[in-house]
């Protein structure tokens, strides 16, 4: 029995080289019926007829249809991988406000120690994923302006972090002498 070397485009009814089609388990040949080309300027038709828009509407339809299956895999993933959680937030944040942000490898590289001691590096309490949102690690920016860049970020736990939003004098105080030792250190 013979291959087959060319074969006919169900949609421009031209025959064309076994390459000129995508594979389909499904089908006798294992071949789609229509040439990539076809199939290319079909999909580009689809797209121009049925806008982003509503394709978004697809989404939030599936979105809340599986809420709980979705904020299941998210609460694993950030589990297994909380690093790379807390980055996603930080480049979001950082887009949004239009500052500095080093990259993923090299934010990632600076942090993972200071993460893995599971400690804030400004009260010392210990902070875990997943646990109540004062002991939540966050990354801050010592110095606001600077952005998310290397010597500029620290790991701290929900409560220091929104204690230099808004807090009492004697935490300020607290904060204020961390961030004198670390400026120190950055001098040395």
């Amino acid at each position: 029995m013979s291959e087959i070397s060319t074969k006919i485009c169900r949609t421009c009814k031209k025959g064309k080289t076994i390459d000129k089609f995508g594979q389909y388990s499904r089908s006798k040949d294992g071949l789609e019926t229509q040439c990539k080309e076809c199939k290319n300027l079909q999909s580009r038709q689809y797209y121009k007829t049925h806008p982003r828009k509503n394709r978004g509407k697809y989404r939030r339809a599936y979105y809340l249809n599986n809420r709980n299956k979705i904020s299941e895999q998210n609460k694993l993933k950030r589990k297994t991988y909380p690093l790379q959680s807390i980055f996603k937030t930080v480049k979001m944040r950082a887009q949004k406000l239009n500052i500095p942000c080093d990259s993923f490898d090299n934010l990632y590289n600076y942090l993972k120690p200071i993460y893995n001691i599971g400690k804030c590096e400004c009260c010392g309490k210990i902070v875990t994923q997943g646990g109540n949102k004062n002991d939540i690690p966050s990354v801050d920016r010592i110095i606001p302006e600077l952005g998310y860049v290397i010597g500029n970020v620290a790991i701290l736990c929900g409560e220091c972090n929104r204690i230099k939003s808004s807090g009492t004098w004697q935490q300020h105080d607290m904060i204020a002498d961390w961030i004198k030792e670390r400026l120190l250190e950055k001098v040395k």
